[in-house]
C-alpha cells in the first residue's frame, strides 16, 4: 500500500497566490495524496481544475501553528507535508520524499529542503533573495535558501518540510500560543524530549517560493525585530544568538 501524504497549507484566504500553488500541485509525479487549506475565511475565488482531492478548512484568525495542528489532527495521513500558501515544489517533491521514508523506516525522521525563488523573478525581488542567503542576514541557516549540499542539521523551516503524522502528534504539534519562531521552538522541544529524532535537509527537496518586494522585506524584518528576545536563545550555543546577527552586522557598519 502507498503512503498517503496530507499538504497542509495555511493561508489568510483563497489567494491568488494560493491558487497558483493549487494548479502546480496537479503536476506533482507522485499521485497518493490530498491538500488540505486551513483559511481565515472563504472568500469568492474559483477553485481550478484539481487533479487531486482538496480539503477546506475554515478556522478563523488563527495563527500558523493552530492551522497546521488542526489540519493533521483532523485528517488521517502517513506523513505530512507543510508547504506555504505562496510557494510551489517541484514535481518531484513528494516522490522524493516518499522514497526517503522507505530508505529510513525509524518514524523519528524529520526531512526537508531550500526554498529558491519563482523563475523570472525582478531584480529588486531578487535582491532580497541574494540578502536572505547572505551569511550576514541568516548566519549558518543560510544554507536553507539555495540547493547547497545534504546534511543533517538542527531544524528546518515550515515552508517545506515533511513529518510523519504520528511523531507530529505525538509531541502535541506546534505551540499555538507563538505567531513567530514557531517551527524552531518546535524542533527544540521535541529533540530536547528525544534524542533519536533526526532533521535530513536534502536540495533535492526544492520549493519555489515567491520572493517579497524590499518594502514587504523590510516589513518583514521588522516584525521579527519587534520579537528578536523571545527568538534568541540566551545561555545556549553560539548559535542560539543567531537571530541578533542581522543587528551586529548593522551596528559595526555605523560605527
Amino acid at each position: 500500500m502507498e503512503t498517503k501524504i496530507n499538504i497542509v497549507i495555511p493561508s489568510i484566504q483563497l489567494s491568488d497566490e494560493l491558487i497558483y500553488c493549487l494548479k502546480k500541485l496537479n503536476n506533482q509525479n507522485y499521485k497518493n495524496f490530498f491538500v488540505t487549506i486551513v483559511l481565515d475565511y472563504k472568500n469568492n475565488k474559483k477553485l481550478p481544475n484539481l487533479k487531486y482531492k482538496l480539503k477546506i478548512v475554515v478556522s478563523g484568525g488563527r495563527n500558523m501553528s493552530f492551522k497546521r495542528n488542526l489540519a493533521v489532527k483532523k485528517y488521517k495521513s502517513n506523513i505530512v507535508a507543510f508547504l506555504d500558501s505562496d510557494a510551489y515544489p517541484n514535481n518531484n517533491w513528494l516522490k522524493i520524499a516518499n522514497i526517503y521514508f522507505k530508505m529510513k523506516r525509524n518514524k523519528k525522521n524529520i526531512i526537508g529542503g531550500p526554498s529558491i525563488p519563482f523563475p523570472k523573478q525582478e531584480y529588486k525581488e531578487m535582491l532580497c533573495h541574494y540578502a536572505k542567503r547572505s551569511f550576514y542576514l541568516t548566519g549558518y541557516l543560510n544554507f536553507r535558501k539555495f540547493k547547497s549540499k545534504s546534511r543533517y542539521c538542527d531544524w528546518l523551516e515550515s515552508c517545506n518540510l515533511f513529518i510523519k503524522r504520528e511523531l507530529y502528534l505525538e509531541h502535541s504539534g506546534m505551540n499555538n500560543e507563538i505567531y513567530l519562531g514557531e517551527d524552531k521552538e518546535f524542533f527544540e522541544r521535541i529533540k530536547k524530549k528525544d534524542k533519536d529524532i533526526q532533521v535530513f535537509y536534502t536540495p533535492k527537496l526544492f520549493i519555489y517560493h515567491k520572493e517579497r518586494s524590499i518594502s514587504k522585506f523590510f516589513l518583514q524584518r521588522m516584525v521579527f525585530g519587534s520579537d528578536l528576545f523571545n527568538i534568541v536563545k540566551f545561555g545556549k550555543t553560539i548559535r542560539g544568538y543567531q537571530p541578533i546577527l542581522p543587528l551586529i552586522v548593522v551596528l559595526i557598519f555605523f560605527t
